[in-house]
């Protein structure tokens, strides 16, 4: 009686094993990580891009070095580069300018394909929280260097 239990219960765990395992089988871990995994090296990927287009030096060994470190492939760190360098999708840098609300003066960067549509959401962000889009020339001149505020997922959670 004792022998056939064992069978049964190897092939009972099989399809759980493989559902945990593979996205083909409805999800499970495996999928959960590659999700974030997209979601990160799309931001790594982003930030490349932007650093090779800006022509900054430092932004750009910052970016490979983090990119490295979180595993991103050595293929898609050229593909970024050769994007930028090319030309790429036609997509641009464009700054704002804006008061948040109090008054606190903002800059806004962006990498866009379609100046009207980030106008667009930029000002409706803006007006949903009490700012406003203003002028050029009315924010720039009360910053020294424009700033940059990244929110990049920590390493040990990809």
């Amino acid at each position: 009686m004792a022998a056939p239990w064992p069978l049964m219960a190897a092939a009972a765990a099989a399809p759980r094993r493989w559902m945990r395992a593979s996205a083909h089988h409805g999800g499970g871990r495996k999928a959960d990580l590659d999700a974030k995994r997209t979601v990160v090296f799309t931001k790594l990927a982003a930030e490349i891009y932007l650093a090779a287009k800006g022509n900054d030096p430092a932004r750009l060994e910052h970016a490979m070095t983090r990119a490295k470190k979180l595993g991103f492939p050595r293929k898609g760190i050229e593909s970024a580069i050769e994007c930028a360098a090319g030309g790429g999708d036609g997509s641009e840098l464009v700054t704002y300018e804006a008061f948040g609300p109090g008054g606190v003066a903002l800059l806004v960067n962006g990498l866009t394909n379609n100046r009207s549509r980030t106008v667009a959401n930029v000002k409706a962000a803006l007006n949903k929280h009490g700012g406003s889009l203003v002028g050029e020339g009315a924010v720039i001149f009360m910053f020294s260097a424009p700033s940059t505020v990244l929110r990049l997922p920590s390493p040990t959670r990809p």
